[in-house]
Protein backbone atom coordinates (compact mmCIF):
# COMPACT_ATOMS: atom_id res chain seq x y z
CA UNK A 1 0.00 0.00 0.00
CA UNK A 2 1.43 3.41 -1.03
CA UNK A 3 1.19 6.00 1.24
CA UNK A 4 1.77 8.89 -1.46
CA UNK A 5 -0.76 10.06 -3.98
CA UNK A 6 0.34 10.45 -7.66
CA UNK A 7 0.53 14.72 -7.25
CA UNK A 8 3.78 13.80 -4.51
CA UNK A 9 1.54 14.48 -1.79
CA UNK A 10 1.19 12.55 1.20
CA UNK A 11 -2.73 11.77 2.58
CA UNK A 12 -1.04 12.58 5.81
CA UNK A 13 -0.77 16.10 4.80
CA UNK A 14 -4.38 15.62 3.79
CA UNK A 15 -6.10 14.91 7.17
CA UNK A 16 -4.14 17.85 9.16
CA UNK A 17 -6.10 20.69 10.21
CA UNK A 18 -6.15 24.15 9.53
CA UNK A 19 -4.27 24.60 12.78
CA UNK A 20 -2.10 21.89 11.94
CA UNK A 21 -2.88 19.23 14.20
CA UNK A 22 -3.93 16.03 13.27
CA UNK A 23 -7.14 14.28 14.92
CA UNK A 24 -6.48 10.98 16.21
CA UNK A 25 -9.82 9.42 14.25
CA UNK A 26 -8.54 10.16 10.91
CA UNK A 27 -4.74 8.70 11.30
CA UNK A 28 -6.63 5.74 12.74
CA UNK A 29 -7.83 4.47 9.89
CA UNK A 30 -5.20 6.07 7.61
CA UNK A 31 -2.47 3.40 10.32
CA UNK A 32 -4.70 0.51 9.60
CA UNK A 33 -6.37 0.56 12.72
CA UNK A 34 -10.51 -0.59 12.46
CA UNK A 35 -11.28 0.43 15.76
CA UNK A 36 -10.55 2.91 18.15
CA UNK A 37 -9.85 0.53 21.06
CA UNK A 38 -6.93 -1.18 19.04
CA UNK A 39 -5.52 2.28 18.56
CA UNK A 40 -6.01 3.35 22.27
CA UNK A 41 -3.17 1.42 23.84
CA UNK A 42 -0.90 3.34 21.11
CA UNK A 43 -1.73 6.82 22.01
CA UNK A 44 -1.58 5.93 25.76
CA UNK A 45 1.69 4.90 25.23
CA UNK A 46 2.26 8.31 23.21
CA UNK A 47 1.38 10.46 26.20
CA UNK A 48 3.47 8.78 28.41
CA UNK A 49 6.16 9.37 26.17
CA UNK A 50 5.54 13.15 25.56
CA UNK A 51 5.26 13.23 29.66
CA UNK A 52 8.44 11.99 29.77
CA UNK A 53 10.01 13.99 28.00
CA UNK A 54 8.43 16.98 30.07
CA UNK A 55 5.95 18.18 27.65
CA UNK A 56 2.67 19.75 28.37
CA UNK A 57 0.49 16.52 27.07
CA UNK A 58 -3.06 18.02 26.98
CA UNK A 59 -1.00 20.93 24.72
CA UNK A 60 0.43 17.73 22.15
CA UNK A 61 -2.61 15.61 22.43
CA UNK A 62 -5.74 18.37 22.63
CA UNK A 63 -8.66 16.43 23.88
CA UNK A 64 -11.81 17.11 21.43
CA UNK A 65 -14.50 15.35 20.20
CA UNK A 66 -15.47 13.86 16.87
CA UNK A 67 -18.82 14.90 16.18
CA UNK A 68 -21.03 12.74 13.50
CA UNK A 69 -24.39 13.68 14.70
CA UNK A 70 -25.23 14.08 11.07
CA UNK A 71 -25.01 10.40 10.69
CA UNK A 72 -27.09 9.89 13.32
CA UNK A 73 -24.29 8.86 16.02
CA UNK A 74 -22.96 10.49 19.33
CA UNK A 75 -20.27 12.50 19.80
CA UNK A 76 -17.36 10.50 20.55
CA UNK A 77 -13.50 11.08 22.16
CA UNK A 78 -10.69 12.30 19.73
CA UNK A 79 -7.14 13.48 20.32
CA UNK A 80 -6.19 16.81 17.90
CA UNK A 81 -1.87 16.40 18.13
CA UNK A 82 0.76 18.66 17.23
CA UNK A 83 3.44 16.67 14.44
CA UNK A 84 5.30 15.60 17.58
CA UNK A 85 2.24 13.66 19.24
CA UNK A 86 1.39 12.26 15.61
CA UNK A 87 4.80 11.49 15.28
CA UNK A 88 4.81 9.91 19.32
CA UNK A 89 1.73 8.31 18.67
CA UNK A 90 3.37 6.62 15.08
CA UNK A 91 6.76 5.53 17.29
CA UNK A 92 4.17 4.03 19.51
CA UNK A 93 1.95 1.77 16.85
CA UNK A 94 1.57 -1.53 15.76
CA UNK A 95 5.26 -2.07 13.84
CA UNK A 96 3.85 -5.19 11.69
CA UNK A 97 1.33 -2.70 10.25
CA UNK A 98 2.82 -1.27 6.90
CA UNK A 99 0.37 1.76 7.36
CA UNK A 100 1.91 2.79 10.93
CA UNK A 101 5.34 2.06 8.81
CA UNK A 102 4.43 4.74 6.79
CA UNK A 103 3.16 7.48 9.22
CA UNK A 104 6.73 6.51 11.50
CA UNK A 105 8.51 7.65 7.96
CA UNK A 106 5.95 10.74 7.38
CA UNK A 107 6.40 12.02 10.96
CA UNK A 108 9.99 11.21 11.07
CA UNK A 109 10.85 13.48 8.21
Amino acid sequence: MTMVSPEGDSPFDALRDIDGRWPARKLQALMGYTRWENLAPALKRAMASARNEGLAVDHVFLRSQENPTERGGRPREDYRMTRHGAYLLAMNGDPNKPEVAAAQTYFAT
